[in-house]
């Protein structure tokens, strides 16, 4: 059977086929998947820290916390503060 005749983009074939070549170019690059979202998570901190972006419950959730608290809630009354200084200037 010719190649071009082969589903390799569609169903099970295509998702393990996505999967392997993702596993692969992590390989290549030399980061595991701990190390990946390490690295996702202190992003997201620090954006949330730096108030850089809008925060979201994804945004909140990337920092694997799960639960609105004190945090949350102060970082979100800063960005609330920036946002009403920058209007009254």
């Amino acid at each position: 059977m010719p190649a071009a005749e082969l589903n390799l983009s569609k169903g099970l074939a295509g998702t393990l086929i996505d999967r392997i070549v993702v596993e692969k170019s992590k390989d290549s690059r030399g980061a595991t998947l701990a190390e990946i979202r390490e690295k996702c998570q202190v992003t997201a901190r620090t954006s949330l820290e730096n108030h850089e972006k809008r925060c979201s419950a994804g945004l909140i959730a990337a920092t694997s916390q799960f639960s609105l608290d004190e945090n949350i809630l102060s970082y979100v009354r800063h960005t609330k503060e920036q946002e009403n200084e920058r209007l009254r200037q």
